[in-house]
């Protein structure tokens, strides 16, 4: 009764999440955005929220149609094309690149040949699992996909945790097979559905909502 009641009355009561645009291109942080960069701040921050999954992909895949997906992923999304900068006011902001201002590319490494190319794909993982993330300039994702057999590929994806959690991970994933086996059919990516809010928009109605009565 309580759950039934509350969903009842949540949006009367906190209003719906719209879409939110401002001329400077600068966005608040969710508390939890703000909680993590003060924590990146510190020593060694910048590598203590890192979160690094593996995908096994069977069948051959095509490197072109890989990067080019992994580009219309990004575009889709805009978290993965936020950088945090410290504005005039010293308060830390969310900023949202363009797409090709990113300067996003996808690490591909063959291991085919090799005699160890699990072990030696299991060393380029805990690499990158490691090597910090920019959040001035971004971007806040890394994708390595590593070949280690003809039809077998391990993709590596990287991203830092002010800017997705474990359960925003297999939405990317999803949303990137979706968006390669599209253009694979040869269906333009711009025919998806694009999102109706973004991470920002969240954001922003969070702090409305807290300093609120509600």
């Amino acid at each position: 009764d309580l759950a039934r009641h509350l969903e009842e009355h949540q949006t009367t009561i906190a209003g719906a999440i719209t879409p939110y645009f401002d001329e400077s291109n600068l966005y608040e942080l969710s508390h939890a955005q703000k909680r993590l960069w003060v924590l990146s701040q510190f020593e060694m921050g910048s590598t203590a929220y890192n979160s690094t999954s593996a995908f096994e992909l069977k069948g051959g895949l095509i490197n072109e149609v890989v990067e080019v997906a992994f580009n219309a992923l990004i575009a889709r999304h805009e978290s993965l094309r936020t950088t945090f900068i410290v504005d005039t006011d010293e308060q830390p902001k969310q900023q949202i690149k363009a797409a090709a201002a990113l300067g996003f590319k996808v690490d591909f490494v063959d291991l085919g040949q090799s005699d160890n190319a699990l072990e030696e794909a299991k060393a380029v993982a805990s690499e990158d699992a490691t090597r910090p993330f920019d959040l001035e300039n971004g971007p806040l994702v890394r994708a390595t996909l590593i070949q280690i057999a003809q039809d077998v590929n391990i993709l590596i994806l990287s991203i830092h945790h002010i800017v997705s959690d474990g359960w925003s991970i297999t939405v990317l994933f999803n949303d990137f097979i979706k968006i390669y086996n599209e253009l694979l059919d040869g269906n333009p990516v711009d025919e998806l559905k694009s999102l109706e809010i973004q991470y920002k928009d969240y954001a922003r109605w969070q702090n409305e909502l807290l300093s609120s009565d509600a």
